[in-house]
């Protein structure tokens, strides 16, 4: 069952990688059904689709399920797959891979999927192998992803919030997905890229991506999730999914949202929730 559907892996190998009490929501389920159609394509070396794109809210549990646990359920699949996976800085990018190894060295893991091994001799925290050829391999925005090209491409937060209103820092990270992570691809045409991150800037990463795609010169599969329904919602009918217009009011209900627009004014509430 873990095998053929990723949301009962993510739910079964939730407490491998964080030690709080899944709260579950719909959207969880909903981007594990999306995230499967791209690797499904990938362990079966079939030809993309098209790119994913997921612009969501802070908090929503976006890096577990896209860039920690998702790459353990490929490999649950496919051994041989070939993952390269970037954040903003190394320190974040090596402590998602960390965790996705932290859940493949559980023992449930090794009990359900012992075809799954991990090369003793390149084994580090940011870089390992498998004993069928796989490889998960961390990079950060403005790094060097040398190593074998991917199966499958994941960037998650590529530019930091902070930064974000540097035009250096965006024209850095916007040159980084786009030049130097698209030359690491085993197939230029085929290799799926999934991009996840909040919205910072008008020419952040996603927007670059959106740009490209209403210019039809990339096809994207764009998820837009923003934390109230008063923004726009991607696709269009997870909006009968909001509970009184809020994503997920277990976790970022209206006392939230109000707290962090005193706290950091509507124009960045705009990016984070929007």
């Amino acid at each position: 069952l873990c095998k053929k559907s990723y949301y009962d892996f993510f739910i079964e190998f939730w407490d491998t990688v964080v030690q709080d009490p899944l709260i579950e929501n719909w959207h969880i389920e909903k981007i594990c059904n999306e995230l499967q159609k791209v690797g499904e394509c990938v362990i079966n070396r079939k030809p993309k689709d098209y790119d994913l794109l997921i612009n969501i809210s802070p908090g929503e549990s976006k890096s577990t399920v896209c860039t920690i646990l998702f790459p353990a359920w490929l490999w649950a699949n496919d051994p041989s797959v070939r993952i390269l996976s970037c954040s903003y800085n190394s320190e974040l990018s090596i402590d998602h891979s960390k965790k996705s190894k932290d859940c493949i060295l559980s023992e449930k893991y090794k009990r359900l999927f012992p075809h799954v091994e991990i090369r003793r001799d390149s084994s580090a925290k940011g870089k390992y192998e498998t004993t069928a050829g796989g490889e998960r391999k961390a990079t950060s925005t403005g790094g060097l992803s040398t190593g074998k090209h991917a199966h499958i491409i994941i960037w998650d937060d590529p530019l930091n919030a902070q930064k974000s209103a540097s035009e250096a820092e965006l024209k850095s990270a916007d040159t980084f997905i786009n030049d130097t992570l698209s030359s690491r691809k085993v197939d230029k045409l085929n290799t799926p890229t999934i991009g996840v991150m909040q919205r910072l800037a008008e020419d952040d990463p996603s927007g670059i991506w959106i740009k490209k795609m209403k210019e039809g010169r990339k096809k994207i599969r764009h998820l837009c999730v923003p934390a109230t329904s008063n923004y726009y919602i991607s696709p269009p009918e997870w909006k009968k999914h909001y509970t009184d217009g809020v994503m997920n009011p277990l976790r970022t209900g209206l006392d939230v949202l109000e707290e962090a627009k005193s706290d950091l004014g509507e124009r960045k509430i705009a990016g984070l929730y929007g």
